[in-house]
């Protein structure tokens, strides 16, 4: 094995899709059940990051409408497209089957190298920037 060059790690197809079955949101005419979830690059993961802080001054975390943000981040069509791109959007697919959101925020989440517990990391992170805040000492 070799080092990789600049141009082979720029040419790199990264980028993996995932179909999720969501039998809750069903279309009964056309017969579609799926969404198709893709990875994030890194200026959207980090995005995605940032939309989770509030913007209070605080540095704490804003949990509002968190898996619905990473499945309109992540849900795509067959040609490749965003399915979600305005903030009222994601507020409308906020609102949509919990047990739904749940099925393809897992997916996403675990395509993009998320850990399941990234919201207690994140909380633990956001406490620890916080004055007069200690690091947990339970076990």
């Amino acid at each position: 094995m070799g080092l990789l060059t600049k141009q082979q790690i720029l040419n790199a197809r990264d980028i993996q899709t995932e179909d999720v079955p969501v039998p809750e949101w069903a279309d009964a005419e056309s017969g579609n059940d799926t969404v198709r979830v893709r990875t994030l690059t890194g200026r959207e993961r980090d995005r995605y990051s940032t939309s989770l802080v509030s913007k209070d001054g605080k540095n704490s975390l804003d949990l509002n409408d968190m898996m619905a943000k990473l499945v309109a981040a992540c849900a795509i069509d067959a040609d490749g497209t965003k399915l979600f791109d305005h903030p009222a959007e994601v507020e409308a697919l906020s609102q949509k089957s919990a047990v739904a959101l749940a099925r393809v925020h897992a997916v996403a989440q675990r395509l993009n190298g998320m850990a399941e517990n990234a919201l207690e990391v994140l909380a633990k992170n956001s406490e620890a920037g916080q004055p007069g805040s200690s690091p947990s000492t339970s076990a």
